[in-house]
C-alpha cells in the first residue's frame, strides 16, 4: 500500500486512508501494524493535507492517539526530537 500510494501521490487518496486510521486505532494495537503503514503512505503522498493527519496524531491528545501511533506519526516527519518524545516510553519498552 505504501509503495503505491507513495508512486501515485494520489491526493484523493488522504482522506480515505486518514478515515481508515481514524478507524482502526482502537482495534490495530498493540503493534498497529495497518495503521503505521497507512501513516507511511500518507507521508509518501506528501501534501500539506497528507502531512497534516499524522501532525495530528503526533501533536494531538495521548487520550485520543494511543503513544505508538504518536511516535510512528512523529517519526514519519522527522519531529520526534523536537517533540521531546522518548522511543522505549512510548513504544512501551524499558
Amino acid at each position: 500500500m505504501r509503495r503505491l500510494l507513495g508512486e501515485l501521490r494520489a491526493p484523493e487518496g488522504v482522506e480515505p486512508v486518514a478515515a481508515l486510521v481514524r478507524e482502526r486505532k482502537s482495534t490495530d494495537g498493540p503493534y498497529f501494524t495497518f495503521c503505521v503503514k497507512a501513516l507511511q503512505s500518507l507521508g509518501e503522498i506528501g501534501t500539506p493535507e497528507a502531512v497534516g493527519f499524522p501532525r495530528g496524531i503526533a501533536t494531538g491528545d495521548p487520550a485520543v492517539w494511543p503513544d505508538p501511533l504518536r511516535w510512528h506519526a512523529a517519526e514519519e516527519l522527522g519531529i520526534e526530537d523536537e517533540l521531546g518524545f522518548d522511543e522505549d516510553r512510548m513504544l512501551g519498552g524499558s
